[in-house]
């Protein structure tokens, strides 16, 4: 299932969507598919790492937000693709008139154990 997820990503996010522009840059290496209530999953068939993200008030807004910066801290995107991926990773925020009123940033650090 993964092969084919790979192989057509826009199949399994639709165009202009993070799973699909995730997939497609990583070239065939990690695979990511959002889910229900701010989750977000990723695999990378490289290392075998699984990452499951929940956003606790479970809006998917900040799913793709966090899912960059893991991945830049855990060193698996590098510069070049966190780049192409950058306004996933830094989105900005409308109102009703398509104005833009902000933007989301995470901010956090990974720890180990």
């Amino acid at each position: 299932m993964t092969a084919a997820m790979m192989a057509v990503p826009e199949m399994v996010g639709g165009t202009d969507r993070f799973c699909s522009d995730f997939m497609r840059i990583e070239e065939g290496r990690m695979f990511g598919k959002a889910g229900a209530e701010g989750v977000y999953c990723i695999g990378d068939l490289e290392t075998g790492l699984g990452i499951a993200i929940k956003i606790e008030d479970g809006n998917g807004r900040a799913t793709s937000p966090v899912a960059v910066e893991v991945l830049k801290q855990l060193d698996l995107l590098s510069e070049q693709k966190c780049e192409r991926l950058h306004d996933y990773h830094y989105p900005k925020l409308k109102n009703a008139r398509q104005e833009v009123i902000g933007q989301l940033r995470p901010i956090f650090s990974l720890k180990n154990g």
